[in-house]
């Protein structure tokens, strides 16, 4: 049966879309899709940065556990931008080993300015963690940027203490007010406040935690005299013979010194020999340090004098410097 007039143009005059229409459609769908690919994008790289800061802050909390948990130092440093080395013992097996970790794609750690840092740069960010959980640095901070330019920083404080995007560099300055008044406190009594603040973190304050530069308060003695060392702290020691530094010990008696660092350790030192002081008043012996390996962690040296009084000096050995 063929169609009759009447439906043959009711047929004719079914159009579709324009071509402007069409044209309007597909913008509006790539613009949607051009503004969802960027936010999936800036919500990975927001997650890579994140990601990248936590893996850093629970690495660190990892070491300085395994710092008490030993009753001795472990170590994390960045070595370029990208990457940064934790010395520890992972396993439990006792024998601290060195991993290698890498942070996610698009993500750097930078110095202040936020520019990305180099391999040979002295400002790459470590931390040594002690028997005690704390730190040598006092205080230092992993800076992280992304390829959006978003930061975050991962804070070691001097305590041991470890966050993330809440670093403290400082303390909020406190008005103190006088009080002077009749009530429940003695009448002729003034509480005058001060604005003395309290330091950030307990490096440098004894010298169980020692800070570097001169050596105060480390003296230790017996009955046949004492020895002091110049320094308990040498924090920037190149590893495989990249740089020597010197520590100087000083006795007040006659006596022998012994130089002893612990088995394992990367760290040569000259003279190697016991030194014999003979002057009444006693005297000084310089010893030149230098790593002999390439590997990076801290080492600690004992030095003997006689047979009753000790030192101890802890050594930094950085792949960077």
């Amino acid at each position: 049966m063929s169609p009759t007039a009447k439906q043959v143009r009711r047929f004719g005059d079914e159009r579709g879309f324009s071509l402007i229409q069409v044209i309007v459609a597909l913008a509006i769908c790539s613009i949607v899709t051009a503004f969802s690919i960027v936010g999936i994008r800036a919500a990975r790289a927001s997650t890579r940065l994140g990601n990248s800061a936590r893996t850093l802050a629970q690495s660190a909390e990892r070491a300085r556990l395994d710092a008490i948990r030993r009753r001795t130092t472990t170590h994390i440093e960045f070595t370029d931008s990208t990457t940064y080395e934790v010395t520890m013992d992972f396993n439990r097996s006792g024998t601290p080993t060195t991993r290698i970790f890498t942070l996610d794609p698009g993500v750097v750690v930078t110095d202040d300015s936020g520019n990305a840092l180099a391999s040979t740069s002295d400002s790459l960010p470590y931390a040594d963690f002690d028997w005690r959980g704390r730190t040598y640095e006092c205080n230092m901070l992993f800076r992280f940027k992304n390829d959006r330019n978003e930061r975050l920083v991962v804070q070691v404080a001097g305590s041991g203490d470890i966050s993330v995007n809440s670093a403290v560099t400082g303390l909020p300055t406190i008005t103190y007010t006088n009080v002077n008044s009749t009530s429940d406190v003695n009448p002729s009594a003034t509480l005058s406040g001060n604005d003395n603040k309290l330091n950030l973190s307990p490096c440098g304050t004894t010298s169980t935690v020692p800070s570097g530069g001169a050596c105060t308060d480390c003296t230790q003695g017996c009955a046949g005299g004492s020895i002091t060392p110049s320094t308990v702290y040498i924090s920037d020691l190149r590893r495989n013979g990249g740089n020597t530094r010197t520590v100087t010990m000083t006795v007040t008696a006659p006596g022998t010194i012994y130089a002893s660092p612990d088995p394992g350790s990367n760290i040569s030192i000259s003279p190697s020999a016991a030194q014999i002081i003979s002057a009444s008043t006693g005297g000084a012996i310089t010893y030149t340090l230098r790593s002999v390996t390439r590997s990076t962690s801290t080492f600690p040296i004992k030095f003997t004098y006689s047979t009753c009084s000790t030192a101890n000096v802890t050594v930094n050995v950085k792949v960077t410097k």
